[in-house]
C-alpha cells in the first residue's frame, strides 16, 4: 500500500557527555559544546519548545478549521505492461513484452523497469513511494545502524543504544533554500528516513549531515513526532503521527505543499504532551506526558490507533521537561532539556541517568522497525 505521503510533482529543495551521574559509563567524561559554548535556541525549561509541562505550559493553538476530515489514500502503483503482439517499428517482428510471457525468440519476456509500488528508481533502497527524492541516489540519506538521533533546537546528534550510550554531534542543522526554523521533534521511518518539523514546516533531512528539504506548511504546531509501524493504521506502510500540546493524536498526510492532519483521538484522562513519542514493531508506543497532580513527567503507554493512554509505566522524578523520548527492545530513552539523558524500565518504571550534557535536548528519534 502507498506511502502516507501523497508526493506530488517532484520535491524541490526549499528548504559528549558530562560527568556520569551512575559511575563508569564514559570514555573520558567530558563533553564537546558547541563552538561558543552554548546551545542556539535554549532556554528555560518549559517555554521554548512551545510545550506544555509544568514548568510552564504553551498554549494549544488548535483551530478546527485546519483538520481535513479525510481517510487515507491508498492504491499501489499498477505495472506497466507492453502489447505482447505489437510489432517492432522497424522490423516488423514481435517485440518483448513485460508480462512474462514467452517471446518468438523462445525467451522469456520481462520487465525491464518495474513502476508499481515497489519500484525503486535511483537504486538507493528505498521505495519510490517513500523516497522523497525518487530520481536521486544521493537524497535523502537513511540513519545508521543501532542508534538513536536525538536533536536540540538547532543541532542534530546520535547516542548509541549500547552501553557506555556514547553521544555524537552530527551538525547544525541547515535549510538551504529557506523554512528555516527551531527542530521542534524529528521522526524515523521503517527505512531509515529521517523528518523533522519545526513550529511552521515539514522536512526531510539527511542523517549524515543534518541538511533539511522543505516538503511542506503544517497547518498548526506539533510538539511531539513520531511515525506508527506498518500493521498499524496502514497494512503496508508507516503512517505519521503529530502530537499536540493537548495530547491530541493527529494523522498527518502530505499532499503538494500541504500537510493535512485527521484527529485520531487524544492521551484522554487528563494528560498533556510534555513533548515526544515513539513507536516501534514489537516493542509497543510511548509517550511523555505531564503528569497529574504533580510537577514531574511521567512515561505512558499508548494505543497507536488512538493514541489513547493505556497506563503510566513510571513517573521521571526531578524531571519536567522530557522533550525528546526514543526506545529499544527492554528500554526507553528520554532525553531531557536541563541536558540529562535518562534510560528508563518499561517494565518497572525505574529509571537512571545514562548521560548528564550541556545540551538543551528538544527531541529524539528511532526507527518504527528493529534493529535500525
Amino acid at each position: 500500500m502507498m506511502r502516507r505521503f501523497v508526493w506530488i510533482g517532484a520535491v524541490v529543495a526549499l528548504g559528549a557527555c558530562g560527568d556520569d551521574s551512575s559511575g563508569g559509563l564514559f570514555d573520558d567524561g567530558t563533553v564537546t559544546a558547541d563552538d561558543d559554548g552554548d546551545d542556539d535556541g535554549t532556554g528555560e525549561a518549559g517555554d521554548d519548545d512551545g510545550e506544555a509541562s509544568s514548568g510552564g505550559s504553551a498554549e494549544d493553538t488548535t483551530t478546527s478549521g485546519a483538520t481535513v476530515d479525510e481517510g487515507p489514500s491508498e492504491g499501489p502503483g499498477e505495472t506497466t505492461t507492453t502489447d505482447p503482439t505489437a510489432a517492432d517499428e522497424t522490423t516488423g517482428e514481435p517485440t518483448s513484452d513485460t508480462s512474462g510471457e514467452t517471446t518468438s525468440d523462445g525467451t522469456e519476456g520481462g520487465s525491464t523497469e518495474d513502476t508499481g509500488a515497489n519500484s525503486d528508481q535511483d537504486d538507493d533502497g528505498l521505495p519510490d513511494d517513500d523516497d522523497p527524492f525518487p530520481a536521486d541516489p544521493n537524497l535523502p540519506g537513511v540513519v545508521e545502524q543501532n542508534l538513536i538521533y536525538a536533536h536540540t533546537s538547532s543541532q542534530l546528534y546520535t547516542m548509541s543504544v549500547y552501553e557506555p550510550y556514547d553521544i555524537a554531534f552530527v551538525d547544525d542543522f541547515s535549510f538551504p533554500q529557506g523554512g528555516v526554523g527551531q527542530v521542534t521533534d524529528a521522526a524515523i521511518d521503517q527505512f531509515g528516513v529521517l523528518y523533522v518539523v519545526t513550529f511552521d514546516n515539514f522536512f526531510v533531512c539527511n542523517p549524515a549531515t543534518a541538511e533539511c528539504y522543505l516538503l511542506g506548511a503544517l497547518p498548526e504546531s506539533h510538539n511531539a513526532l513520531t511515525f506508527i509501524p506498518p500493521g498499524t493504521l496502514d497494512d503496508d506502510d508507516d503512517s505519521l503521527i503529530g502530537i499536540a500540546n493537548s495530547g491530541a493524536w493527529r494523522y498527518l498526510e502530505l499532499s503538494g505543499n500541504m500537510v493535512n492532519m485527521m484527529q485520531l483521538g487524544s492521551y484522554g484522562g487528563g494528560y498533556t504532551s510534555s513533548g515526544d513519542s515513539f513507536s516501534i514493531s514489537g516493542v509497543g508506543t510511548y509517550s511523555s506526558v505531564n503528569g497529574l497532580g504533580t510537577f514531574d513527567d511521567v512515561v505512558i503507554e499508548v494505543d497507536p490507533l488512538t493514541g489513547t493512554a493505556l497506563g503510566e509505566v513510571g513517573t521521571l522524578t526531578g524531571y519536567t521537561s522530557t522533550y525528546g523520548l526514543a526506545g529499544w527492545d527492554g528500554a526507553i530513552f528520554a532525553f531531557d532539556e536541563s541536558g540529562d539523558v535518562l534510560l528508563v524500565d518499561p517494565n518497572t518504571g525505574t529509571f537512571e541517568v545514562i548521560n548528564e550534557t550541556t545540551y538543551a535536548w528538544w527531541g529524539a528519534a528511532v526507527g518504527t522497525v528493529l534493529p535500525q
